[in-house]
């Protein structure tokens, strides 16, 4: 049983150039056994390669459930609704959700996606220079998802604060989880109030749509409430993590740049490619029943994390896997997961990730990162960039 010292969240070389830590690991070790492996001392399983995780996303939840995936969160009024949810509850309620994700409703939004994205580079165009991870990925995702939402914006810069505090913090900045459990807090009063003002006065928007979900799956207040948390937290914070590495990755590759937005197709291809060679997601499993995994003894009660970031590098899968290729004719990488708790906004990711590329090079074709040792990396869960200075003067 191979045993390797890795945390997630707080591992220097991790957080610097996480692939090229998994592209080491992922040779010898489909799977492994991280310690610490989290910030509370926990050891953890840890798949990385394409083949091993699909095998354990097909075992489903009789093995690998996503009931209570963060220890932080476990009081009911913290709980993640949707995604801490196993079938038969999490099917219903999900299918009930599923039409307002939908790639119609989507691309119903892309025409706003546009303006928001023009607006946003409005703002720091003119000095040459701007913190593209506050400045741009944060407040465009943020604009986008929360006006969806029905979330007013007036508070805008204390909710990309709360979305930070409740995935990204370290055990070193926030030992007790005091601060996460406060954010999470607050992002729930802030949720409900919306709920509630909705129930008033109905708008055509998700939450109300989700008051009508609630209603007619039978969903508790607990679940209500953690699954407008989910969807505010997944709105905000997972897709600029995407749109951040893919701006580090055009701004020192000029000639994927260019290759990227050639036309309408290459900017689709180019989303992709960010999504397979970038993948931000490290999804955590409780196990339920003891079983033999690729030849490791995964006992109940431990937890596996699926490591789609790293499989979207997987050489077996995707020939000259660490080269970015516009070209690629197959795309069939797992960056959103895979079976019942495949993300449902991965329509809404792939709409926003491709204006981003489109908007952004129409504005500021040529661009650099200044100081690129000072990039690092947030690990865990959801891995992204905590600051991008990029410069086009």
């Amino acid at each position: 049983m191979p045993t390797l010292p890795l945390d997630l969240d707080q591992d220097e070389q991790f957080l610097k150039n996480p692939w090229g830590v998994w592209d080491r690991i992922r040779k010898d070790h489909g799977i492994f056994r991280a310690e610490p492996g989290t910030p509370a001392g926990e050891s953890i399983w840890v798949c990385t390669q394409d083949q091993v995780i699909r095998d354990g996303y097909a075992l489903g939840h009789e093995y690998f459930s996503n009931a209570i995936l963060f220890p932080y969160h476990a009081p009911a009024e913290r709980r993640l609704g949707l995604v801490e949810m196993d079938p038969p509850i999490h099917t219903g309620l999900r299918k009930a959700m599923a039409p307002y994700f939908s790639p119609r409703v989507v691309e119903s939004r892309r025409d706003r996606m546009h303006e928001i994205a023009r607006e946003v580079i409005g703002e720091f165009i003119d000095r040459g220079e701007c913190e593209f991870v506050d400045e741009f990925a944060k407040r465009y995702v943020a604009a986008i998802f929360l006006e969806y939402l029905g979330v007013p914006m007036t508070e805008l810069d204390n909710i990309i604060a709360w979305a930070y505090d409740a995935v990204h913090l370290t055990s070193a900045e926030d030992p007790d989880g005091s601060r996460r459990g406060k954010a999470m807090g607050q992002i729930r009063t802030l949720m409900l109030s919306v709920a509630d003002a909705r129930r008033e006065a109905p708008q055509e928007d998700l939450t109300t749509y989700m008051i009508k979900v609630a209603e007619d799956t039978e969903l508790s207040d607990a679940d209500f409430a953690g699954t407008l948390i989910l969807l505010f937290l997944g709105g905000l914070d997972t897709t600029a993590g995407s749109i951040s590495f893919a701006a580090r990755h055009f701004a020192e590759n000029p000639d994927d740049r260019t290759a990227a937005t050639a036309d309408e197709q290459s900017v689709r291809n180019a989303a992709e490619e960010v999504l397979r060679s970038y993948g931000i997601l490290n999804a955590t499993k409780l196990v339920v029943k003891d079983v033999e995994f690729h030849g490791c003894p995964v006992k109940k009660g431990d937890r596996i994390v699926f490591s789609t970031s790293s499989a979207g590098r997987d050489a077996e899968v995707y020939p000259d896997a660490d080269e970015f290729r516009v070209d690629r004719e197959s795309y069939r990488h797992i960056a959103f997961g895979l079976g019942p708790h495949r993300c449902i906004g991965s329509h809404f990711a792939r709409a926003e990730l491709q204006v981003f590329i489109e908007e952004w090079h129409k504005h500021i074709p040529t661009y650099t990162v200044v100081d690129p040792d000072s990039v690092h990396a947030h690990g865990g869960s959801v891995m992204g960039i905590n600051k991008l200075r990029l410069s086009w003067r």
